[in-house]
Parts: C-alpha cells; sequence; structure tokens
C-alpha cells in the first residue's frame, strides 16, 4: 500500500483502473478532442466553482507544456467507454490533506450524463482510494 504522499510513485506508475464499461487512465495529446466535448461545455462550469480556463476552452494547450505544470499534487483519470473508446469525462483526487484525505471532483459531457458512468467511476476510485492508499477520508 502506498501513501498519496508518494505521488512521485503515482506519477511513474500511473493507476489505471478499470470497471465493467470504464477504464480509468491517464490522458494523453490524443484526447483532446474528446475532452473539448466536455470542458468546453459552459453549464458544467456553474457547479464547478469557478469559470472556464484557457486551456480548457482548447484542451490541446494542456499537453504543450509539463504535465500538471510540473506539481504532483492530484490525480486526474480520464473516463474512457470501453464500447467506442472516448473519453467521456474525468475524475479527480485533489486537495490532498496529510496524506489522508482528499477531495474528489468529476465532470463528464452532457451526450453521457445520467447513465451511471459517474456513479461507476466514483466507486472504482473510492474504492483504490482506501484499499491501495493511506486514505482513510474523501
Amino acid at each position: 500500500m502506498f501513501i498519496l504522499q508518494d505521488m512521485d510513485y503515482y506519477f511513474s506508475h500511473f493507476p489505471v483502473l478499470e470497471t465493467e464499461r470504464l477504464i480509468l487512465r491517464a490522458k494523453t495529446a490524443t484526447d483532446a478532442e474528446d475532452m473539448k466535448t466536455y470542458m468546453a461545455e459552459e453549464n458544467l462550469y456553474k457547479y464547478w466553482g469557478r469559470n472556464m480556463t484557457r486551456q480548457e476552452r482548447e484542451p490541446s494547450l494542456f499537453f504543450g507544456r509539463t504535465l500538471n505544470n510540473g506539481k504532483k499534487d492530484h490525480i486526474s483519470w480520464g473516463i474512457e467507454l470501453k464500447k467506442n473508446h472516448r473519453l467521456a469525462g474525468e475524475v479527480n483526487l485533489f486537495n490532498i490533506e496529510n496524506d489522508r484525505q482528499a477531495m474528489i471532483g468529476y465532470r463528464i459531457s452532457a451526450a453521457y450524463q445520467n447513465m451511471g458512468f459517474v456513479t461507476e467511476a466514483l466507486r472504482r476510485v473510492i474504492r483504490f482510494c482506501f484499499e491501495e492508499t493511506g486514505v482513510q477520508r474523501l
């Protein structure tokens, strides 16, 4: 079991998680077009807690710089649908405190909402946190 303090481990051995219908994996530059389908939807930012950034308007900009600006303070999984290998959204583990608690956020394209994909992804990420890391509170 690794603790979240060892983020270097997770960035060198990114935790790919799988469910019946999904693969939760690192996002790559080839995902930029799929990312645009959910990142550029204005209505998603109503509850996101901030306005859309320039990179979110044009996701390819995420890949023209160092991943996470060199920071290793969160894990961001792309939600890939097994049936068509499209990226439908993302789940983020962030605000990691004392290596024992963290927050989870997510966003998914309107085209894939109300189909149970987020529930399925969150259940898998939560299981990962409690079974494979030292997280005790989410």
